[in-house]
Order: C-alpha cells, then sequence, then structure tokens
C-alpha cells in the first residue's frame, strides 16, 4: 500500500514539474519572442518616425526641409529658411495625418505650430519584414518634407527687346516669367523688309528683398537699366558709325533736302534722283511725287544751298540688316530777291534696312525741339 503511494506521489511530482516548465516555457516565450515582436512592431509604425521628425523641428532642426524647389528661384534657399525658422521659434511643434491621406504604405502628415501648419511630411514604406503571428516589421523612409510658408512681397516688371537677356539676382530670366510681346511704333515700317526686334515683357513676384537687375544685349555685353518704381527698362546702346556710312546716310539726307527745295538736278520733272535710297514700295516715293507736282513751287528762288554744323550721331545697329541713325544740319539759302537768308534744319532718325544688296530708308522721324 504504501508503495503505490510512493508511485501516485511521484506522478504528481513529475506532472508539477512539467506544468511548471510548460508554464516558464510560455512565459519565456511570451517575453522573449511575442512582447519582442510587439514592441518591434510598434517601434516600426509611421507615427514613430514623426516622433523624430517633430522632436528635431522642436529643436530648431530643419535641415530635412527642401527649401530650395519652393521659393523663388531668384533667391537663395537660405533666405526662406531662415525666416521660416524664425516664424517657428518657440511654437510648440506638432503633427497629424493629412486629410488627403489615403495610402497606408506612403502616409502623409501635416507639420504644425502652435496649430497652423507649416510644412507637410511624406514617408513611404521602404522595407516590410513579417514577424510572429499577423504583425510585420516596416522600414520607413523620408520622402520629403516640404515647408508651407508665404512667400515675399516684393515684385518687378522687366521691358526689354526680345535679343536681350535680364539677370534678376545673377539668374537669367526666361520663358518661366515671360508675359508678352509687343511691337516697338518706330519700326513698323522697317518690318515690311526686315526682322526688327520685338520688346518682351516679364514678370516676377514674391521676392523676399529688393532684387538686382542686370540686363545684356545680344552680345551679352551689360547695358545701362532705367528703374521707374519696380520696372526696369533697357535699350539698345549707340556705338561708333564706320565712316564710310557715315558719309552715305550724311550724303542722302542732303540730297533728300535739296530736292525738296528744288536744289536738285531735274528735280522738277523726276524723283529719279532720290530713288535709290528707298525701297522701291516706299511711300517716301508717293509724298516725293505728290510734293513734286503740287507743292515745289512753295520755295522762292536762292543760291546754291550750303550746309553747316554738320553731325551723324545715335547710330544704333540692331541687326546686319537693320539700324538707325540722326543726322543733323543746318541749310542756309540765299533769297536772289531780297539777298535774306533762309535756314532750314534737318534733326531726323533715319531707319536703314538692307534690301537687295542695298543700304535704303525705310522710315525717318523728325525731331522737333520744344
Amino acid at each position: 500500500m504504501s508503495r503505490n503511494r510512493s508511485k501516485i506521489s511521484s506522478f504528481w511530482i513529475v506532472l508539477g514539474l512539467l506544468a511548471v516548465a510548460y508554464i516558464i516555457f510560455w512565459v519565456v516565450f511570451i517575453n522573449t519572442v511575442i512582447i519582442k515582436d510587439l514592441n518591434i512592431y510598434n517601434e516600426s509604425q509611421s507615427s514613430v518616425v514623426m516622433d523624430g521628425i517633430v522632436e528635431k523641428i522642436a529643436a530648431g532642426d530643419i535641415s530635412a526641409m527642401d527649401f530650395a524647389s519652393s521659393g523663388s528661384r531668384f533667391e537663395d534657399g537660405n533666405i526662406y529658411r531662415d525666416t521660416f525658422a524664425a516664424n517657428i521659434q518657440g511654437k510648440a511643434i506638432t503633427y497629424q495625418e493629412n486629410a488627403k491621406s489615403y495610402d497606408a504604405q506612403a502616409p502623409i502628415y501635416d507639420i504644425l505650430a502652435d496649430g497652423e501648419v507649416i510644412a507637410n511630411a511624406k514617408i513611404v514604406a521602404a522595407e516590410t519584414e513579417p514577424l510572429m503571428m499577423i504583425l510585420s516589421k516596416t522600414t520607413w523612409k523620408v520622402e520629403a518634407i516640404t515647408p508651407i510658408y508665404e512667400m515675399g512681397d516684393e515684385g518687378l516688371v522687366i521691358e526689354i527687346p526680345n535679343t536681350f537677356t535680364a539677370y534678376v539676382n545673377g539668374v537669367a530670366v526666361d520663358d518661366r516669367e515671360f508675359v508678352e510681346s509687343s511691337n516697338y511704333s518706330e519700326f513698323e515700317y522697317a518690318s515690311a523688309y526686315v526682322t526688327v526686334p520685338t520688346k518682351s515683357k516679364y514678370a516676377i513676384n514674391g521676392l523676399m528683398t529688393k532684387p538686382s537687375v542686370k540686363i545684356c544685349d545680344a552680345n551679352g555685353v551689360e547695358v545701362s537699366v532705367e528703374a521707374n518704381g519696380s520696372t526696369y527698362t533697357a535699350g539698345y546702346a549707340t556705338s561708333q558709325i564706320s565712316a564710310e556710312m557715315s558719309e552715305y546716310v550724311l550724303n542722302n539726307a542732303k540730297v533728300y533736302s535739296n530736292f525738296f527745295s528744288g536744289d536738285l538736278a531735274n528735280a522738277h520733272n523726276s524723283i529719279n534722283g532720290i530713288r535709290y535710297m528707298f525701297p522701291e514700295d516706299s511711300d517716301y516715293l508717293t509724298l516725293a511725287e505728290n510734293y513734286r507736282l503740287h507743292d515745289m513751287w512753295m520755295y522762292s528762288g536762292h543760291a546754291t544751298p550750303t550746309f553747316s554744323n554738320e553731325a551723324v550721331t545715335e547710330y544704333i545697329q540692331y541687326s546686319d540688316s537693320f539700324f538707325q541713325v540722326n543726322v543733323y544740319f543746318d541749310k542756309s539759302m540765299t533769297l536772289t530777291r531780297t539777298g535774306d537768308v533762309r535756314v532750314d534744319t534737318t534733326n531726323s532718325t533715319y531707319y536703314y534696312v538692307y534690301v537687295n544688296g542695298v543700304w535704303v530708308i525705310a522710315d525717318m522721324i523728325s525731331i522737333i525741339s520744344e
């Protein structure tokens, strides 16, 4: 009987030991596997990444934010970074999931300073590793942290010939700032024969500081800039005309003047004496013919004219086939009946075009002194 009791006691002892071992196994298993995996799972949540991002921003570290792509390309991103940092200093930095964030593998979060959205953060699941049961470990990658802030209130307008290039803070303006193109009214007649410059208008807004503007011509040579408030303009610079061309345009102006005063040979009978200096279809030839037929008699008889104070200035070369120049002279005529001296002054801008191998006058504008 005692032997049976000994066997029963041993059984329960073994069973108890097995139960204790079983319990110890599951305690160890739960602590080393399940709880560990739960911790890994919890620590791999996107919210943990956002906690770290917000903590850095709150500490003043905004190095992960991309300011260059969201600011003006005409200003250094540092100016936006510094302004942004100053505006959030001392504020409570928090985050929330963006209302338009639908992809669990690429969530978007709003970052807030004192409740106001100051940036968007997009993170993506770069790698997913299965854990026990239905859990998984996700490794997240920060794709972008884009700051949200107001642009500056500085703006400007630039109006220049289409062959020119404008630089704002050293950065070239291009089609991204282009507003419109317009014609120069003084080139209207020349445009019928050659390609003439047009005026390009550009607009830039949202700068933080007053900009520096430089304008260069088609050859890359810097030209003077005129600023009127926030509008910047530039035109073609004058250059030195060749002696041969200077003599040519001066002589043309004298011949044209002599035609109208009746001093050009055969002027009363034909306009052929001035025909060479204009395109064949020029309105100036029509005007000259009408003048010859109806008004040339208005000039009183006078001696052969003499010219003085001659000047050829303001030469501007627009292209290989187009230039303008100013011609000035005084033309003195002694009247045969009274001996009085009449002085006619020519002060005109001539627009020359190269047509059929010859420089001819497309247009001319008299300059009236006030």
